[in-house]
């Protein structure tokens, strides 16, 4: 980690730079940049918290031009795609919201962003997976907002991923997902394990879900 302590020194100067002069925008654009690339590494190295909060440092509230609406874009997009990863839903619809709305004219940032839309856009449900067909890969769930249904769910749309071994060994755990309506009842996509805990928090993150900082 050489390289991000060279980055974190960079991170330090840019920041004492900003402070000595908070009007020069050159020295702000290169404070924003710098903890860009900080995060980044962070998160190529398995530190998606830490990756996070450099991401949050470049992103510029209210972007002014085109370089800030970039910037902005690409952080929040690789701070949600980790936060996904993470399972946080309710905090990556944040940072969602922020690249969605930059990217407009950031075509680049566009075509990455359809991959998280599926996730992001559609309403997602909360259930328990009741029964398991064994050795079989697929198994069911019941929601309370969708009595008396039974919604099929295939390990293959588990998040994180699982074996079809490691799938029979799920009974009774909780997931979050997206119905999707198919001609012999709905199916579960994009499923993610739940803790009750995480559970309360993606619901509350959800309902608030808005505009990062």
């Amino acid at each position: 980690m050489e390289g991000f302590r060279r980055l974190n020194d960079a991170v330090s100067h840019a920041k004492n730079a900003v402070g000595a002069d908070s009007s020069d925008s050159r020295a702000q654009e290169t404070y924003r940049k710098i903890s860009a690339d900080a995060g980044l590494a962070l998160l190529r190295n398995g530190k998606g918290v830490d990756g996070i909060k450099y991401l949050e440092l470049s992103i510029t509230e209210n972007p002014r031009n085109y370089q800030q609406r970039k910037q902005n874009a690409y952080s929040a997009y690789y701070a949600c795609a980790e936060l996904l990863e993470q399972g946080k839903v309710g905090l990556a619809k944040k940072y969602y919201a922020v690249a969605k709305r930059d990217a407009r004219d950031v075509n680049s940032v566009r075509l990455k962003l359809q991959r998280l839309a599926v996730e992001l856009e559609n309403e997602r449900y909360w259930g328990k997976l009741v029964r398991i067909v064994n050795r079989k890969g697929f198994g069911f769930l019941e929601s309370e907002r969708l009595p008396g249904q039974l919604i099929l769910l295939h390990y293959s749309e588990v998040l994180p991923r699982c074996t079809c071994r490691e799938f029979d060994d799920l009974a009774g755990s909780v997931f979050s997902f997206i119905v999707e309506q198919r001609p012999k009842g709905p199916s579960a996509l994009r499923a993610r394990l739940e803790t009750p805990e995480e559970m309360a928090e993606d619901k509350l993150t959800s309902s608030h879900a808005g505009v990062v900082r």
